[in-house]
């Protein structure tokens, strides 16, 4: 990993499910296309109507497995934080489900920072602060994800501020 290279990646997340990780329900984080490189962080931008980086998310290495067999061994509860049964599961993943690969990324919640005050990416673009790429890079969310370099991750963080709970 280079010096401008991360463990952390950008994922687009729903308020539901951010709103679960942040409670403490929902301790994992499934991902259809999930990152080659290895992480350790992720970085939660929560959709609208938030539309803002709420926080971030240590876990351990990815692995990747079927859905049916991640509810089984992980549990429903722990996948969608209560928000969702497993019939609304299977569907919401058969939108976006690959079927050329149906294994998904599978990340287990080993800590769960929320910032103190969330950071739109409209601050970051236009921050005095911002430097490098962070016009380019943060003109709009990640669809799905994205990887973030150590310089971004650094500067969410601090932009952020933050408080820490066990997972």
């Amino acid at each position: 990993m280079s010096k401008t290279e991360s463990g952390s990646i950008l994922a687009s997340i729903k308020p539901m499910f951010a709103n679960a990780i942040y409670a403490g329900m929902k301790t994992a984080e499934l991902r259809s296309h999930g990152p080659v490189r290895a992480i350790s962080e992720i970085y939660i931008y929560t959709t609208a109507p938030k539309s803002a980086v709420t926080g971030y998310i240590t876990v351990n290495p990815s692995y990747k497995m079927l859905l049916y067999d991640a509810v089984d061994r992980l549990g429903i509860d722990a996948i969608t934080g209560g928000a969702m049964g497993v019939d609304q599961l299977m569907e919401y993943f058969s939108i976006t489900y690959n079927s050329r690969n149906p294994l998904l990324s599978v990340f287990e919640i080993t800590g769960v920072v929320e910032f103190e005050s969330s950071v739109s990416l409209r601050e970051i673009m236009y921050s005095p602060a911002s430097q490098h790429n962070f016009k380019r890079r943060f003109s709009r969310p990640p669809q799905g994800w994205r990887y973030l370099a150590a310089y971004e991750a650094s500067a969410l963080r601090e932009w952020g501020g933050s408080h820490e709970s066990e997972a």
